[in-house]
């Protein structure tokens, strides 16, 4: 572990897992970035077997900066775009392990912005 105030030493490696989408059926668009329930849940238990300790995508800033401290194996687990998958099953999935992670949700999808590069909420 790295104490708070510590610098992390360069070279640390530290896993930052991203995950776009949970689903068996996924649309042509998001069908590559996307991992089936059955997978995540396997990998989500890896996670939490191996000992690693989850940080948000801020408590790993945190610690980068030594504004709180870095635990011995941690990884960091972000969920993009926030598809209804996220409330509906990646949530609960991530909760039933107590595994954190951090969402970053697409707003501009919801809103139809036309800079927007995923296709517009319906």
């Amino acid at each position: 572990m790295v104490a708070t105030g510590e610098r992390v030493p360069v070279g640390t490696r530290i896993p930052v897992l991203l995950y776009h989408a949970v689903m068996d059926d996924p649309p042509d668009w998001i069908a590559r970035y996307t991992v089936r329930p059955r997978e995540f849940t396997a990998q989500l238990d890896a996670i939490r077997d191996s000992g690693r300790t989850p940080l948000t995508a801020t408590g790993l800033t945190e610690a980068l900066a030594g504004r709180a401290p870095l635990p011995e194996r941690p990884v960091v687990i972000t969920i993009d775009d926030g598809f209804a998958d996220l409330p509906g099953f990646t949530a609960p999935e991530l909760a039933r392990r107590g595994l954190t992670a951090t969402a970053y949700l697409t707003t501009g999808a919801l809103s139809g912005d036309p800079r927007c590069l995923l296709p517009p909420h319906r």
